[in-house]
C-alpha cells in the first residue's frame, strides 16, 4: 500500500473487548475486574445507609453484573484462574448485597446465598 507498513499491536480494543496477539483473555479479564471492583467500592461508599436487599440487588445487576456479562460468549471459555477471579468479584458483591461478613464464605453459605439473590 504505498510502501506504508502496518505496526504490530500487542492488544487492541473493539467492541469492549480487549483482544491480545496471544489470544490470551487475561488483560481483558483484569479490565472487567478492575472496572467492577470499582463500581462495586462506589456503591458501597455512596450507599452504607442503604439495607434493603431487593434494592442492593437491583443496583448490582444494573451496575456491576452487566459489565461482567459484556461478550462472555467471546471470552468465556477462559482459563480456570481467569473464571476465579470474576467469581471473587461475584461473591464480593454478594456479600455487600445481603449485608454478610467477608468471613462469610464457606460452600454451604455461598450456595444458600446464591439461591437468595435468584
Amino acid at each position: 500500500m504505498d510502501d506504508f507498513q502496518l505496526g504490530r499491536v500487542l492488544d487492541e480494543k473493539d467492541l469492549g473487548v480487549t483482544n491480545t496477539s496471544t489470544l490470551s483473555w487475561e488483560l481483558h479479564i483484569q479490565s472487567i475486574t478492575a472496572k467492577v471492583n470499582k463500581l462495586l467500592g462506589l456503591l458501597k461508599w455512596t450507599c452504607p445507609l442503604l439495607k434493603d436487599v431487593s434494592v442492593r440487588r437491583t443496583l448490582y445487576l444494573s451496575l456491576v453484573r452487566s459489565q461482567l456479562s459484556y461478550a462472555t460468549h467471546v471470552w468465556l471459555q477462559a482459563q480456570v484462574g481467569l473464571k476465579a477471579k470474576i467469581e471473587r468479584v461475584q461473591r464480593r458483591a454478594t456479600r455487600w448485597i445481603l449485608h454478610l461478613h467477608k468471613w462469610y464464605s464457606t460452600n454451604i453459605a455461598r450456595q444458600r446465598s446464591t439461591r437468595k439473590l435468584n
